[in-house]
């Protein structure tokens, strides 16, 4: 996990491309903001153990070939947390977030979703039902516009030592 005085930096670098880089594709805004994140995090992206890319999330009785961008798992292989990821350019609506809520109950083990745009991370519960992802996100972090409680905030989705995070710091 970085430390507090390193990651502000990182964020900084990922201002950096997100200014030089304002018309990328989905595909790019993963490996270029999203995927640096995680890995700022703690999040080892090439390690399929703890970051799985395109989870199904046909879990439930609908088996249409749903697939959630990425799925942060725990040492048991359970995804933790979901994301769902569009290009850099694109503004984040109801429809996408409607998209995820689809995918929340079919990942039962999932306590957080979160849909970006590589800049803004809206951050999604269950806090109303158990399993089924709240309407509006619990936090909202932006990639310029932040300050260290934001930074406080987006850390505690870094896992601990057993690959899952604290949802009680939530």
């Amino acid at each position: 996990m970085p430390t507090e005085i390193d990651f502000p930096e990182k964020l900084r670098e990922l201002q950096q491309v997100a200014v030089r880089f304002p018309k990328l594709d989905e595909a790019d805004t993963k490996a270029s903001l999203i995927e640096p994140l995680l890995n700022h995090l703690g999040y080892n992206t090439r390690d399929p153990g703890m970051v799985r890319r395109e989870y199904s999330a046909d879990w439930g009785k609908d088996r249409g070939g749903r697939k959630v961008d990425y799925a942060l798992l725990n040492d048991a292989g359970e995804p933790q947390i979901i994301i769902e990821c569009k290009s850099i350019g694109r503004v984040l609506t109801r429809d996408e977030a409607s998209q995820l809520a689809r995918y929340y109950p079919d990942v039962p083990s999932a306590k957080v979703a979160i849909l970006t745009n590589g800049v803004k991370y809206e951050i999604y519960l269950d806090t109303s039902a158990q399993n089924r992802m709240d309407e509006k996100p619990f936090f909202v972090f932006d990639l310029f516009e932040w300050d260290e409680a934001d930074c406080r905030v987006i850390r505690m989705l870094a896992p601990n030592s057993d690959g899952s995070f604290d949802i009680e710091g939530f």
